[in-house]
């Protein structure tokens, strides 16, 4: 597979090419486009991918509750990750960075174990918490970099999900300016009225949401089983953060 690009210095592991090719269909080519795509993005933007960072690095984003791994899945499977919008730029230094590297780190940590590669993520955005102080960090550059991230990683276009949670039509307006430049989650924006989740329900089944959204007093929304799955997980990112693609440019 790996023969004609010399260039990548890639373990063979199940968890590392799995991703990729479940994402290709079991296409070796298409995967080892995908594989040049995502390590040109990390030599790119190496703030954007987890380097050596671990999961007690991010302590005081979990205590703010803005990333959520629920313990259930959707109906289809798909593991489910809550984005819960909270300003703490003025609080901790370099929040939007430890933020994308959390996310990264989220996604590399499912994406390692077996259901994550067969059955995709559900993304959950609740943007109650944008203000304009917010705003003012996601400009179009930063919003084209999410698209960009979400377009090059391992994951089926049929097996993302992006549910944005809209409270009022002033946050609808803000979304209607960034969208554009998202990528593939232009294409897979589903919106719900805060108000009304019926819909959202529908999707994944009451009983697997957050208390906070309508679902089972179980479910409660704190990063508890985040934090549980990301240090059960992280061999195998560690081992993947070892790998890389020479930089010819």
């Amino acid at each position: 597979m790996f023969s004609d690009s010399p260039d990548l210095k890639i373990g063979t592991e199940i968890e590392i090419l799995g991703r990729y090719l479940y994402c290709n269909n079991w296409n070796v080519d298409d995967a080892l486009k995908n594989i040049h795509d995502y390590y040109d993005f990390k030599n790119k933007y190496p703030d954007w991918i987890t380097n050596d960072q671990t999961p007690d690095d991010f302590e005081e984003i979990y205590n703010l509750n803005t990333r959520i791994l629920l313990p259930h899945t959707d109906k289809q499977g798909k593991f489910i990750v809550v984005h819960k919008i909270v300003d703490a730029f003025n609080d901790i230094e370099n929040y939007n960075i430890k933020l994308v590297q959390l996310d990264d780190l989220i996604y590399e940590s499912v994406l390692s174990s077996p259901r994550g590669q067969q059955y995709g993520i559900t993304t959950i955005l609740d943007t109650e918490g944008i203000n304009r102080n917010y705003i003012k960090y996601y400009t179009p550059s930063i919003a084209t970099l999410i698209g960009k991230k979400c377009d090059i990683m391992p994951i089926r276009l049929e097996d993302k999900r992006a549910h944005f949670l809209i409270k009022n039509a002033l946050i609808s307006s803000l979304l209607s300016l960034i969208l554009p430049f998202l990528g593939c989650l232009k294409k897979l924006a589903i919106f719900h009225k805060s108000s009304n989740l019926e819909k959202l329900k529908e999707y994944i089944g009451k009983e697997n949401l957050p208390y906070e959204y309508g679902g089972s007093q179980m479910n409660s929304f704190d990063s508890s089983y985040l934090k549980e799955f990301l240090r059960a997980r992280y061999s195998y990112v560690k081992q993947s953060q070892k790998y890389y693609k020479k930089d010819t440019d």
